[in-house]
């Protein structure tokens, strides 16, 4: 029997890494257990470990919400990550299946979460994926963000919704964009007024880049 790898060895990479995965690689809880204790990983979060070097690694809580529950960063976490606000958001707001994870609790990460249940057709519209710390993290797009944060500017504020529509608009991306995703997810006539507002001042929004 080959001797199983060495933890070091693993954690180079700087990724996130789940407990599973590494008991499928031939360490065991203990030799997980003693790193950990030493310091020579950290438990980011259950079952979620990483190098003390990858600690500092951007967009890390992101990447442990992604892993843990596979779903999309939205609203006011995915427009600081687009630019379309000053706001470090104290939580991370993240969208999963609420077909699939309607009673779920948010994960036990060092950053506290928001979560919002969404059907699952309506988390793959407008979604790209990045890649952090090794893992696939979903985002919604700026056109979908800039939708969602209209949609929700009961809760989060007519003035991040505002901003982060005059951000995108002054950017230079396309208008079409977010039409499009407001009828794909059947929210087009609620979001008709902004999107009006926001074609007529685009000229002297777009002046001000």
């Amino acid at each position: 029997m080959s001797p199983p790898p060495a933890i070091d060895a693993i954690f180079a990479d700087n990724r996130l890494h789940r407990s599973a995965d590494l008991a499928a690689a031939g360490l065991s809880r203990m030799a997980i257990k003693r790193a950990a204790d030493a310091g020579r990983i950290i438990q980011y979060a259950r079952g979620v470990y990483v190098s003390a070097e990858g600690l500092a690694t951007t967009g890390i809580s992101l990447a442990a919400t992604s892993l843990l529950l596979q779903g999309v960063v939205c609203l006011g976490s995915a427009a600081q990550f687009h630019g379309l606000s000053d706001e470090d958001p104290p939580e991370i707001w993240y969208a999963v299946d609420r077909g699939r994870n309607g009673n779920m609790a948010a994960p036990s990460i060092r950053q506290p979460h928001r979560l919002v249940w969404w059907p699952a057709e309506l988390l793959e519209v407008g979604v790209n994926t990045v890649q952090i710390a090794g893992v696939d993290v979903r985002f919604t797009s700026p056109a979908r963000t800039v939708v969602d944060l209209i949609r929700y500017r009961g809760k989060l504020g007519e003035e991040t919704a505002a901003k982060a529509l005059a951000d995108y608009v002054r950017s230079g991306a396309d208008l079409n964009e977010i039409w499009d995703i407001a009828e794909a997810i059947g929210v087009k006539d609620a979001l008709t007024p902004f999107l009006r507002v926001a074609e007529e001042l685009a000229p002297s929004i777009a002046a001000l880049r």
